[in-house]
């Protein structure tokens, strides 16, 4: 059989319908979610991300439309890149210390976690950061109540 140089084909040497750079991502997304499949097997965990369709995932969060920080933050949750309690079982026990000391914060030494460093955390600077966000919220609300958000919705708020 005489195959065209023209076209892209699979082993089973079928024509290739989508292009090229759209097929080595998705390969490569697949692999990635094996991979971590393999990994949550290690851990004694059931599979989660190789059946995964994230073709949604542009749609609800319009990501090409962000800006780059907005993208990060996004990613981070999409993927579970924060460190919290779930994903702190990927890490491997440092011998020579205590389990405290290693899954502490940063900033005070108490166990870290997700809800440690939105809620409890004690130390200033994460303080005054949580106090001015609870503050913004605070604000927003007041004028959705007040019925006055229609006149601010073109300003952003964050």
């Amino acid at each position: 059989m005489n195959l065209s140089p023209w076209h892209w084909i699979t082993k089973d040497k079928n024509q290739l319908l989508q292009p090229v750079q759209q097929l080595i991502q998705n390969k490569t997304i697949n692999a990635y979610l094996i991979d971590r499949d393999i990994y949550r097997g290690k851990r004694g965990l059931d599979e989660k991300w190789q059946d995964a369709h994230l073709g949604l995932i542009e749609d609800v969060w319009k990501t090409r439309k962000l800006r780059m920080g907005k993208q990060a933050t996004i990613n981070r949750l999409i993927w579970d890149k924060g460190w919290q309690g779930g994903n702190r079982a990927k890490v491997t026990t440092l011998s020579h210390l205590a389990e405290d000391v290693w899954i502490g914060c940063g900033d005070c030494g108490k166990t870290d976690s997700q809800n440690h460093w939105i809620r409890e955390c004690p130390a200033e600077h994460i303080r005054s950061i949580i106090l001015d966000t609870k503050e913004q919220i605070r604000k927003q609300l007041d004028l959705i109540q007040r019925g006055k958000f229609k006149k601010m919705s073109g300003k952003k708020s964050f």
